[in-house]
């Protein structure tokens, strides 16, 4: 055999791997899927009911944004039937607000309306994304892309999107409860109303 014929069977054998590749590439996509904040992954289906209320009360992160709730007497929404995307402010959140509006929030109507605000029926599916979804407010929140990748995301141009922890890749790990999807962000955000 020549080198013209061994080339020929090389390339042969290239073109053959790379096509095989490219065929399977959407049938791997399926089921190692990539990572969103919005939608749980099939995988992460478990046997353990974990509800919304119980994880946020035990992420620390989430402290005021649990007590608020709590006073606002939203906890039995959170451990109703129906799925719920939460826009979870963190507590560096609540910390940034302003005098004015933590007093606003001391008020039960005030703050009722603005937790409201930071809850979704239902998923997102992200390729919907940028997207807007009726709040449980009754107002509508938006939901884009950042500007630098596919992977940050903003709410109403004004809270980012953002992980409270890493997997041992450094991607971003979402939190998940039987009955909703927990989507952290930096800033509380207020209905347009106020």
């Amino acid at each position: 055999m020549n080198t013209r014929d061994k080339f020929k069977r090389l390339g042969s054998l290239v073109g053959l791997v790379s096509a095989s590749l490219l065929l399977s590439f959407p049938l791997h996509a399926q089921y190692l899927p990539r990572f969103t904040f919005w939608q749980r992954p099939a995988y992460l289906e478990s046997e353990d009911e974990i509800n919304l209320a119980e994880i946020i009360a035990q992420e620390s992160q989430f402290t005021i944004f649990a007590d608020s709730l709590e006073k606002a007497g939203l906890s039995k929404t959170l451990e109703g039937n129906g799925y719920l995307t939460v826009l979870a402010p963190t507590n560096q959140a609540f910390n940034a607000l302003s005098f004015t509006d933590s007093q606003k929030l001391s008020q039960p109507e005030y703050l009722k309306k603005v937790l409201k605000y930071h809850l979704i029926e239902g998923e997102i599916n992200p390729q919907e994304i940028p997207v807007e979804k009726l709040t449980l407010a009754g107002s509508l929140v938006k939901i884009t892309f950042g500007k630098s990748s596919q992977n940050e995301f903003w709410v109403n141009n004004q809270a980012q999107v953002i992980p409270l922890d890493v997997d041992e890749n450094d991607n971003p790990k979402a939190k998940f409860a039987d009955n909703a999807t927990i989507v952290p962000i930096n800033k509380v955000l207020l209905p347009p109303e106020f």
